[in-house]
């Protein structure tokens, strides 16, 4: 971290030092360039609660301060007859390697170059070994997945290999993999019955603090509460012996902050996590609010 805002990334999502191709690509622009649009009839999926990172670029050297007056059109379906993705054409090794395309301060000019073809109407692109109704504009490919192989890839966790083939030249070319994550466990009570909005608890703590103190400590003096699922409303709260706390979502896990103010008994508190629009509320676990330090797990070698 260095204190400012934001982080320091480099052509996408990713912060730096970061071996990974930018996270998912839904559309680009860039000036003198057109909207993004897929094929009638398909689009790229974006998941309910997903994190959309919108990257812009500016530059007050010349003018100064400005107004921003910057904005994004998008258009949403609830539904397509066929899953598509967006592909940048660019050289790989400037996302990996940023310093391979430098533009010095000051410098009256400097060019950086990459030569691809562009695509033919005869390119087509194949997922696991199989090939797909493949659409192109001259300048963009554009496919996805279709029937028994939809329904096999999409119902089968794994790596599947995206390639794109030149059979008027006899050449072919790998894009990257399609990844299907396992689904989440769902979370399943004590007395059997499982949650509909929640997954599976994989890990969260602390479990135990001594009285007046903030086990993992915040910059506010609070105590930092998480629990780590694959799953979880984007409108979860954690809930300290029936006290809301100040909660935050993502992805795989919940944060909170639960004040010390909370902490000046001795006890087993329940924490538990809810949802209103679910309708729905699991129990985490008890923090154990100790007169003494908690003991600590001796360490292994």
């Amino acid at each position: 971290a260095d204190g400012k805002p934001g982080y320091s990334c480099f052509g996408g999502a990713s912060p730096d030092n970061v071996e990974a191709f930018p996270t998912k690509l839904v559309a680009g622009w860039g000036p003198g360039v057109g909207a993004t649009l897929y094929p009638e009839g398909s689009g790229a999926l974006v998941k309910p609660g997903a994190r959309v990172v919108l990257q812009m670029h500016y530059s007050i050297l010349d003018a100064g301060s400005q107004e921003d007056l910057s904005a994004a059109a998008i258009r949403l379906e609830d539904s397509v007859a066929s899953t598509a993705g967006y592909l940048p054409w660019l050289d790989i090794v400037w996302t990996s390697t940023p310093e391979s395309m430098l533009i010095p301060a000051g410098a009256p000019e400097v060019t950086h170059e990459y030569f691809a073809e562009p695509t033919q109407s005869w390119y087509e692109i194949s997922i696991d070994g199989e090939r797909q109704p493949t659409f192109s504009n001259g300048k963009v490919l554009t496919s996805g997945l279709h029937g028994a192989l939809q329904q096999r890839i999409l119902g089968t966790p794994g790596r599947y290999v995206v390639a794109v083939h030149d059979d008027m030249n006899r050449r072919w070319q790998t894009l990257g993999e399609f990844v299907v994550d396992v689904p989440p466990t769902p979370y399943t009570r004590e007395d059997g019955s499982v949650s509909a909005s929640f997954c599976a608890i994989e890990l969260w703590g602390p479990q135990a603090t001594q009285v007046g103190v903030a086990e993992n400590p915040q910059p506010d003096g609070s105590m930092g509460v998480y629990v780590r699922t694959g799953c979880s409303p984007k409108d979860s709260t954690l809930y300290f012996d029936g006290n809301a706390l100040v909660t935050t979502v993502q992805a795989d896990i919940v944060t909170a902050r639960l004040p010390v103010s909370l902490l000046q008994s001795v006890g087993e508190f329940p924490l538990v996590l809810r949802s209103t629009r679910a309708g729905e509320e699991i129990v985490i676990g008890n923090i154990a609010v100790t007169s003494t330090p908690p003991a600590r797990p001796e360490p292994t070698q």
